[in-house]
């Protein structure tokens, strides 16, 4: 027979508050190291519409990353745990 886990009402609150403060500081760093990035290149300074660009683009796709490599390790972490 299957063991049901019993959840409190408010899990699902706290496990979306914990994430969003989390997406918040992730986006927060990205931001500091895609603007510490980009004030030390010359190259892209000189475009003022490049440099905007990638300091908005860059720290989304910084997330994204980020959460692809927490998903692949927790994978890769529970699979060797089953075999």
């Amino acid at each position: 027979m299957e063991q049901q886990t019993v959840r409190r009402p408010g899990w699902l609150v706290w496990s979306v508050l914990r994430s969003g403060i989390l997406l918040v500081g992730l986006l927060f760093m990205n931001s500091f190291l895609v603007n510490t990035f980009l004030d030390t290149s010359a190259i892209w300074a000189d475009d003022l519409r490049i440099s905007q660009t990638l300091q908005f683009f860059l720290p989304l796709l910084l997330i994204f990353l980020e959460y692809w490599a927490y998903d692949f390790l927790r994978r890769l972490a529970t699979a060797n745990r089953e075999s």
